[in-house]
């Protein structure tokens, strides 16, 4: 999790950025599951196998910008798989103001 919000940080708020991470203590949020679309599981190398494993497990944050929906979409549907109503987020807009990038998903 941590190597993935350090490139995504780069990515979108180059060294400045980084440098506002190396400093910030993200405060988890909690949201309720239904406003998470619903999305394809499939879109890289993990698959419903992936996803299957993580059932039950206990799993990092769900990554958000705002109420665009950036990493976790294996996590989100093993958590529904569980039965789960909330699911913890961090939101990097606590880090830099806009994601330019196609999220995930919009949250509803």
């Amino acid at each position: 999790m941590q190597v993935l919000l350090f490139e995504l940080v780069e990515c979108v708020a180059g060294e400045p950025g980084l440098q506002k991470l190396e400093q910030h203590s993200f405060k988890v949020q909690t949201l309720p599951i239904k406003i998470f679309p619903p999305v394809l599981l499939s879109v890289d190398d993990r698959n419903e196998q992936h996803a299957l494993a993580m059932v039950g497990s206990s799993l990092p944050p769900i990554v958000v910008h705002g109420n665009k929906w950036i990493d976790g979409r294996h996590r989100i549907w093993a958590l529904k798989r569980s039965g789960a109503a909330n699911v913890e987020c961090i939101n990097l807009d606590e880090i830099f103001p806009d994601y330019p990038y196609e999220p995930t998903g919009i949250l509803s």
